[in-house]
């Protein structure tokens, strides 16, 4: 899976350019209160140029690249894409892909996202 950030605003430390850590777990687990993993910076590559994060996921794992609190924002569609982080996101797997930009990802909900994937990819998410 590759994602792109959008450039932050404001001049921000090397490094911290990533809404959060990478983090992943079982997806049987996802709605339960099991705490995400977040990945070492052995799990993932992340180039600065290009605001570009790569992560390899197993069968069967969620990976999650972003985390808000949607109570502190409006409501509409048009808030909630500016306040998403995520650019681009391309999943690809042994079924096919899904490559979604622009403000395709921002008003695209986790579960439209996890069913888009299931749909294209087959997946057991």
């Amino acid at each position: 899976m590759r994602y792109k950030v959008k450039r932050p605003p404001d001049a921000v430390p090397p490094g911290a350019i990533l809404p959060i850590t990478p983090a992943i777990k079982v997806v049987a687990q996802l709605h339960q209160q099991t705490p995400w993993r977040s990945l070492s910076a052995s799990e993932f590559t992340f180039d600065t140029d290009s605001l570009t994060a790569v992560v390899s996921l197993k069968p069967a794992e969620a990976l999650r690249i972003e985390h808000r609190n949607l109570a502190d924002i409006p409501a509409d569609d048009a808030h909630r894409a500016q306040n998403f982080a995520i650019e681009e996101i391309h999943v690809r797997g042994s079924n096919g892909e899904l490559h979604l930009k622009g403000e395709q990802e921002g008003r695209a909900s986790a579960s439209v996202l996890r069913s888009r994937v299931k749909e294209r990819l087959h997946t057991h998410i």
